[in-house]
């Protein structure tokens, strides 16, 4: 299962990569200027309910291991401060607030609806 999901993963990240999607620390352009080209707007991965990275799990057990293993990968060393439910547009979304070792708080959203109330 871990192998799946890292597959996914990987294939997910070439796809959001190509289409302008950027994930955790990647961005587009010179953000300096030194090369006199506009700074493109970034877009990061899971910053917002439009931007939320979708998880596909068979149930929720699954579901919310492939979330937390979606956080190691990109925010390794964190912590889950805080795990929260919302719904937007009759989705369900999981919202995890983080810790970063430097003490950097960061919020990611999670489109669940693949896996919510599957057990």
């Amino acid at each position: 299962m871990k192998r799946r999901t890292i597959v996914l993963l990987s294939a997910l990240t070439a796809a959001l990569t190509s289409t302008g999607v950027i994930l955790p620390g990647v961005f587009r352009g010179d953000p300096a200027g030194s090369l006199g080209q506009s700074v493109e707007p970034v877009v990061v991965l899971g910053q917002s309910f439009d931007t939320a990275v979708v998880i596909d799990a068979q149930d929720e057990f699954a579901g919310v291991q492939a979330e937390y293993d979606w956080v190691a990968s990109n925010y390794p060393g964190s912590a889950v401060e805080l795990q929260s439910l919302e719904f937007r547009d009759g989705r369900p979304f999981d919202i995890l607030t983080l810790r970063a070792r430097n003490g950097d708080q960061h919020v990611v959203y999670f489109d669940i609806s693949s896996f919510f109330g599957v057990w």
